[in-house]
């Protein structure tokens, strides 16, 4: 049976499941006490093991790190019926493999600039991505870049 995080718990209300990848859930949710929108990601049962919750809060200790405007934020960690979750800032746009195409050239160029500066801020604070991809980075209707879903980080220093 597939473990289904509670509608609302700590100070968050789920308002609708975003998406689901290898490692984890992600759901839209309500910050009740700060009144905004977040992104609340839970480890899926599948990966859900001593070494899989290892990585994960590696991955909320990676983000940590980084305070740089083309990485997502990390709001809090936590846990909710024997589950970890990540509380992140909730990016509102389309992933970079979604966009539609052909690009004009400017705007690609600021999507890889914006790429580009937070690799060079996250190597600076000892940050390995080591899963850039085009579903991993989100554009938002601004146009500003932000780089998502450090699962498979490293650390160094």
């Amino acid at each position: 049976m597939h473990w289904q995080p509670p509608a609302a718990f700590d100070d968050f209300e789920l308002i609708r499941h975003i998406g689901t990848g290898g490692m984890g859930t992600v759901y839209l949710a309500q910050d009740t006490v700060l009144g905004r929108q977040v992104a609340i990601k839970f480890v899926s049962q599948t990966a859900a093991d001593p070494a899989a919750a290892a990585r994960f809060a590696l991955e909320a200790r990676a983000i940590a790190r980084l305070h740089h405007p083309n990485v997502v934020a990390v709001y809090r960690v936590g846990g909710v019926g024997g589950c970890p979750y990540i509380a992140y800032e909730y990016v509102d746009g389309r992933r970079l493999d979604r966009l539609p195409r052909p690009m004009e050239w400017q705007r690609v160029l600021a999507i890889g600039l914006g790429l580009a500066r937070e690799l060079a801020a996250a190597h600076q604070a000892g940050v390995l991505h080591r899963d850039i991809k085009p579903a991993n980075v989100m554009v938002t209707a601004a146009g500003e870049v932000k780089l998502l879903d450090f699962g498979l980080a490293k650390l160094s220093g």
